[in-house]
């Protein structure tokens, strides 16, 4: 399957690794090619991420890491579309409060 990138996740990436550069521009690159690495492998396990809290999507969990990337699969378009990559404390999913 190809990846295809939601332009919300190069905010989501470019906002995680700012906040890590403040402390460490080293591990902030660390931590940037792993969540790299961890969706790179989806193009070949497309179904390894666990069944999603919002309805037809899926979540690929990092153990090494306290991030979760969002995905959403496409058979017709052969295709795994990022939706977001967030950090498992920010409240996910967003929901409309009163």
């Amino acid at each position: 399957m190809r990846i295809v990138w939601d332009d919300q996740v190069a905010i989501d990436l470019d906002g995680i690794w700012s906040y890590i550069a403040k402390d460490n521009v080293r591990y902030a690159d660390r931590v940037f090619a792993r969540l790299r690495s961890g969706i790179a492998q989806l193009e070949q396990f497309p179904e390894i991420g666990r069944i999603g809290r919002v309805p037809e999507t899926r979540e690929l969990i990092y153990p090494d890491l306290p991030y979760i990337a969002i995905y959403s699969l496409t058979e017709t378009e052969n295709a795994v579309t990022i939706l977001r990559v967030v950090h498992t404390a920010r409240y996910y999913p967003p929901q409309e409060r009163d």
